[in-house]
């Protein structure tokens, strides 16, 4: 039994699916930013090891990320932060 205003069948699954679609788009865009921050850290002279170890994170979990791992976003706060970014996500209007 539908309540009103649920819109057609299958109308909650397609704003789910689109939903996610959204979330992986943006955890990607996260990625890619947070692997070209690493590099540019590296190329300044801080190892994955000093990364790793600022972020609280696994040295395993960085080089993940920037072999194409897409990071929960917690731990990508913890490497942006401990590579000198922030993170920041905010809601449009």
């Amino acid at each position: 039994m539908r309540g009103a205003g649920n819109g057609p069948p299958g109308y909650g699954v397609a704003i789910t699916k689109a939903k996610e679609s959204i979330m992986a788009q943006l955890k990607q865009t996260i990625a890619d930013k947070l692997r070209l921050a690493i590099a540019r850290a590296e190329r300044n002279g801080t190892t994955r090891y000093r990364i790793a170890k600022d972020a609280d994170v696994a040295e395993a979990t960085v080089h993940n990320i920037v072999h194409g791992r897409t990071p929960r976003l917690d731990i990508a706060e913890k490497l942006a932060r401990a590579v000198g970014c922030e993170l920041r996500l905010t809601r449009k209007p």
